[in-house]
């Protein structure tokens, strides 16, 4: 929730921006530093993990290519039995299908989400207040339970979506920044700050190239479906 106040602030080098002032959070910048204060919730610290393990663009596409290719199989061997046996034999193929993507629904949706949510009250930490200091130079995170300085050069990478920035200061370990903390000046300010050091970004996936890796699966499916509904098996 955004409040309808701002402020308008000036940084060393000249530039200036304007900043709205958010619920729950105090955003100071002086002398060239940039200040975010706020609050992790459980909810963030899910959606920064499923940020952090989402594939690129060109893995996704192997992957849904791969789903295409063992669904062509499956198929393949289905319905050339379901013509000669009759539907009796039908519940024979989906029963493996139907308890994988139970499992999956029952994973992703229930115990992953309560696995975070107990990981997020049990690591004090994670929940307690926290400062982000940002300047051109490095980014300092404090809270309640230490404080922590890390020059730019000390990050590997960083990803982003629509709601989150994840810096890397190793392959498994990130500081999450919540977008709903920052205006879009600091979040751009943020991104200037991470190329000028150069802090690659990675895991880029656009709607664009998942619509359109999405459509090509799909009629991937719907084609392999017509054939094998369409061609009569050969004795």
């Amino acid at each position: 929730e955004l409040a309808t106040s701002g402020v308008r602030v000036n940084r060393s080098n000249g530039e200036s921006c304007y900043y709205s002032l958010a619920y729950g959070t105090r955003v100071t910048v002086s002398e060239g530093v940039m200040k975010i204060n706020g609050q992790l919730t459980w909810q963030d610290v899910m959606h920064a993990q499923n940020l952090h393990t989402r594939r690129v663009w060109w893995q996704q596409v192997i992957w849904y290519a791969a789903i295409v290719a063992l669904a062509a199989g499956f198929l393949s061997a289905m319905i050339p039995d379901v013509r000669t046996n009759g539907m009796s034999v039908l519940l024979d193929y989906l029963w493996l299908p139907i308890v994988i993507v139970l499992c999956l629904i029952l994973f992703y949706y229930v115990l992953l989400p309560r696995s975070v949510r107990q990981l997020y009250e049990q690591k004090k930490e994670m929940s307690a207040p926290f400062q982000y200091e940002i300047t051109p130079g490095e980014l300092t995170v404090s809270n309640a339970f230490g404080r922590s300085e890390r020059p730019w050069s000390d990050f590997q990478q960083w990803k982003e979506d629509r709601n989150f920035l994840l810096l890397y200061f190793s392959n498994m370990q990130f500081i999450i920044v919540p977008k709903r903390l920052c205006t879009p000046e600091q979040v751009e300010e943020l991104r200037a700050d991470l190329r000028e050091n150069h802090v690659p970004q990675v895991g880029v996936v656009t709607r664009r190239s998942v619509i359109i890796t999405a459509v090509i699966v799909f009629w991937l499916l719907v084609g392999g479906v017509i054939y094998m509904l369409t061609v009569k098996p050969t004795l």
